[in-house]
């Protein structure tokens, strides 16, 4: 431990005591700084200062009419463009426009053609045009400003739509109140209520028309049922004298079907049980076919043929199985689609069995000529077997828990409704005597019922056509009313309706976490970013390597590697505060927890320069270029600047092993105010990291120091590495 100690020490005071070291150390600690100061200042506002990129506008639109109503879309956008400073806008013809694009001069262009303002009236007309404009944008100049142009262009679309809206609106509203006028002089509303009358008095009548055809209807289906009643009550008396034989019978059938539908759907399951047995037996069968020496050719055929007539058995008992349910679902009162599915699938399991057979025969073949069962045949036995055993035993357990409590539940409703109807019919025996009279004096009822219903019929239509007369007469007057409301609506306040019809909808933002500007926002991806800087400028500026003298003699190397570390982190934890301070004090960012900010570089800076020193430490020149790998990877995948959600699938994955992604986390959390406990979650999984590295330097690295001094070596043979 001692050495440790006199490693730091000696480190500490060579540098103290050089000044042109301590010059380059304390430049080691200022240049992160200025990396991440200078690319947060550069981008502290981008999007503030869009009125720097130019973009032409020609204008050729010729203008139309809109209900008498002249107007130019063309005009009125440019007049807006004027008053926009979000963009650069330039005013130009057409061609000036495209060759400036080109050019590079503008960034984009946009053409309003002749028709423009034509195409958009075409919503009046049976001829409807898509309005279009013309977008030039070049795409080389740069990466971004297309995208902040595209911004913009959307910017026009929109005012473009308010702007049609609000003319198509005012003209609209001058046209409503033509309409008004005349709909005051003719008194309306009178006529409107008349209206409303007649169609309700129209729509009464078309259902009394209906109502009494159906009522006739079903009085002669009464009568005809009368008739037919008459016909068979002598038969009825008859039946009457023999009911009470009649029914106890009855009651003795109720009895036994109940008892054979028991027994039925017992025996199924039972052929079932069996057919798993006989499963069971043919997979061991075979897995004893499996242990047996492929020289004893009469033992394994014997097996063989086992197998085979317990699947025709199976098939067998599945063939039965399937005429008894199809027995049963055809004298049910409905068929069960449950039943049929299941027939299906023990269809399907003879289908398995019989492969089974084909594949045994298939063995016996290969046995017969002298060859050895293959792998692949013996896999395709014993596969089948082990789905054709599953398969029964699904199936088995399918018909207890789904196929035999529905065919209980449609006998037991076949017996309530037989024991139901015998009741009826015992009641039904001592009134059949009675029904002559009563029948007759229904008829005539009937009969009498019918005629009024067919004078009631005459007097509806007649009523049908006068209502029809009388609103022809006034459908002019009802048209014109239709309009009564939304002009007088207008006529009080018409700018309230136009601004409704052209933003119907507003959005009402409600910003969470919200940051004063882009340059805040950007501040924990260039800051931590720095840190990884820094610490690659760091082994590239010191020696990881300790060397011995008269002080300090029999380093080990776990000594070596902590005694060298305290200096990369001492520095390390500089460069941090240096960063942290100058984002705060110099940049003056957005910060609501600047303590927790500080802690979170400073924590960051630890992790990254343990990682790099330990990844040079161990790996020499090799580790350098690895940290240089690992410092692109993570600006990548890290979600610094995209959300990790739109890269691609390689970033996504290995967003979660960064160590970058965890400290951007962090300080995104001080920086716009933090949720709960993840900034501690954050700076946990940043810390995760360390016992990784410190393994690897500690102890992992030990095999591979006479590796990395052979590399070394070789390469100070070139004398140019």
């Amino acid at each position: 431990m001692k050495n440790i100690f006199k490693i730091g020490y000696r480190d500490f005071i060579k540098i103290i005591k050089n000044p042109i070291a301590l010059a380059v150390i304390l430049g080691a600690c200022f240049i992160p700084a200025l990396y991440a100061w200078f690319n947060i200042a550069a981008s502290w506002d981008p999007y503030g200062s869009t009125n720097g990129l130019k973009v032409a506008v020609a204008n050729n639109d010729k203008g139309t009419k809109i209900l008498d109503i002249d107007i130019n879309l063309g005009n009125k956008i440019i007049e807006e463009l004027e008053a926009n400073n979000d963009i650069g806008w330039v005013f130009v013809n057409k061609d000036a426009v495209i060759e400036g694009v080109k050019s590079g001069e503008y960034y984009a262009g946009v053409v309003i053609p002749e028709n423009f303002s034509e195409n958009f009236s075409s919503i009046l007309t049976n001829n409807i045009k898509t309005p279009k404009f013309e977008y030039y944008v070049n795409q080389k100049k740069n990466a971004i400003a297309p995208k902040i142009t595209d911004k913009g262009v959307s910017v026009v679309q929109q005012q473009i739509n308010e702007a049609f809206l609000d003319t198509a609106s005012k003209g609209l509203e001058g046209a409503l109140k033509v309409a008004y006028e005349k709909i005051d002089q003719q008194e309306q509303t009178v006529a409107d209520k008349m209206i409303n009358t007649l169609n309700q008095v129209s729509e009464s009548l078309e259902q009394y028309k209906s109502l009494s055809k159906s009522f006739d209807e079903s009085l002669n289906a009464t009568k005809s049922l009368i008739d037919t009643t008459k016909l068979i009550l002598p038969a009825g008396k008859s039946i009457a004298q023999n009911g009470e034989d009649i029914s106890n019978s009855f009651n003795g059938l109720i009895h036994s079907s109940s008892q054979v539908f028991n027994s039925v759907t017992d025996t199924v399951e039972s052929f079932l049980l069996t057919s798993e047995d006989l499963a069971n037996d043919m997979l061991n069968t075979w897995q004893d076919i499996s242990n047996i020496n492929e020289e004893n050719i009469d033992i394994v055929k014997m097996q063989i043929d086992f197998i085979n007539k317990r699947a025709d058995k199976i098939i067998t008992i599945n063939n039965n199985v399937i005429k008894i349910l199809n027995s049963i679902n055809d004298k049910l009162p409905i068929r069960l689609k449950g039943i049929d599915d299941f027939v299906s699938k023990i269809k399907n399991i003879n289908n398995s069995l019989n492969n089974v057979i084909i594949t045994g025969e298939n063995i016996e073949d290969v046995i017969n000529n002298g060859n050895n069962i293959s792998d692949s045949l013996r896999n395709s036995m014993e596969n089948q077997l082990e789905q054709a055993k599953n398969d029964i035993s699904n199936t088995k357990n399918l018909y207890r828990t789904n196929i035999k409590p529905s065919i209980d539940y449609e006998a037991e409703k076949i017996y309530k409704t037989l024991v139901d109807f015998n009741i009826l019919s015992k009641n039904a025996m001592g009134t059949i005597s009675q029904m002559d009279k009563i029948l007759d004096g229904i008829y005539t009822t009937l009969e009498s019922s019918q005629k009024a219903i067919e004078s009631t019929n005459d007097v509806i239509q007649k009523s049908q056509d006068d209502v029809k007369s009388l609103q022809k007469k006034i459908i002019e007057v009802k048209t014109d009313q239709r309009l009564q409301q939304l002009a007088a609506i207008l006529n009080n306040d018409p700018s309230v309706v136009g601004k409704f019809i052209s933003a119907p909808v507003q959005i009402d933002t409600i910003s969470l976490y919200e940051i004063e500007n882009y340059g805040s926002a950007m501040t924990p991806f260039y800051t931590i970013l720095s840190f990884w800087v820094g610490g690659v400028l760091l082994v590239s500026l010191l020696k990881t390597k300790v060397y011995e003298d008269d002080n300090i003699k029999n380093i080990k190397p776990y000594e070596a590697y902590i005694g060298r570390y305290f200096l990369f982190m001492i520095i390390g934890i500089i460069q941090a505060l240096v960063v942290c301070l100058g984002d705060l004090f110099i940049l003056k960012i957005q910060c609501l927890n600047p303590v927790l900010f500080v802690l979170a570089g400073v924590v960051a800076s630890i992790v990254f320069i343990n990682i790099i020193y330990t990844l040079v430490v161990s790996f020499g020149d090799v580790g350098k270029a690895i940290c240089v790998f690992l410092l692109v990877i993570q600006v990548a995948g890290a979600g610094g600047t995209f959300p990790v959600e739109v890269t691609p699938e390689f970033f996504q994955k290995i967003n979660p092993y960064l160590p970058f992604t965890y400290g951007i986390n962090a300080m995104r959390e001080t920086i716009a105010g933090i949720y709960a406990n993840a900034y501690k979650v954050d700076i946990i999984k940043l810390l995760t990291f360390l016992p990784f590295s410190l393994i690897l330097g500690l102890f992992l690295r030990k095999p591979l120091i006479k590796i990395n001094e052979f590399f070394e070596e070789k390469l100070e043979e070139t004398h140019l590495m």
